[in-house]
């Protein structure tokens, strides 16, 4: 990079937990999914293909957003 110019934006990293989380909070927010009620580990695992680790880790990540 040359002097005086501004460095690139920092990469915005979202896990894939994150990522599942984003989309489900849209549609809880959207009322596609019932308010307060979370969909289990292994519905989120079999929807999204990922893993059972990855659903509970987005499970917490919901909980600690008090969306479920």
């Amino acid at each position: 990079m040359q002097r005086g110019q501004e460095s690139p934006d920092p990469v915005k990293i979202r896990t894939l937990p994150v990522q599942v989380a984003a989309h489900l909070t849209r549609r809880i927010v959207s009322g596609e999914i019932e308010d307060g009620r979370a969909p289990s580990e292994l519905d989120i695992s079999q929807e999204f293909g990922v893993s059972r680790v990855v659903a509970r880790e987005t499970l917490k990540i919901l909980a600690s957003l008090d969306i479920v």
